[in-house]
């Protein structure tokens, strides 16, 4: 190699490793970017196993009447848990239909989306590319299929 190859070499590997100190910075507590507080309204899915028919069963939650709700779902998403694929290799990809996702919206407008593996004991936020942040949450499943009964 000659030198501007080695340059280039070089400032690509900073910069990766810069992002990943990043997205690691970003995500390394929580899922959800706003507080308790800042929730709107949330939007559960519960496709039951029938994610690619569509079928599904929704519930749209809001901070008006559904307070407790809410504050149940938040607090078990903000205990996972997390690990971080910020480049995962195929093996570690999230790949398969969720069993359910989960919209906050916030009053500044902004959202996450949180979705679960096929068994729904785990669950996610996407990154980008096929990256992803999340970890187990089995609890959670109980709150879901009580909310598409």
């Amino acid at each position: 190699m000659d030198g501007i190859d080695e340059k280039i070499f070089f400032g690509i590997a900073v910069l990766l490793i810069i992002s990943v100190m990043f997205i690691s910075g970003q995500y390394q507590r929580r899922l959800l970017r706003e507080g308790l507080d800042k929730v709107e309204k949330v939007r559960v899915i519960y496709y039951g196993g029938d994610y690619q028919s569509g079928g599904s069963k929704a519930a749209v939650l809001t901070s008006e009447k559904d307070k407790d709700l809410i504050s149940e779902l938040y607090k078990k998403i903000a205990s996972t848990k997390l690990v971080i694929y910020a480049i995962p290799d195929e093996e570690d990809r999230q790949e398969s239909d969720p069993l359910f996702e989960i919209f906050f919206t916030y009053k500044n407008g902004k959202s996450d989306k949180i979705e679960s593996t096929e068994t729904g004991k785990y669950i996610f936020k996407r990154l980008f590319g096929s990256g992803w942040v999340g970890g187990p949450c089995e609890d959670i499943l109980v709150v879901i299929k009580s909310l598409s009964a």
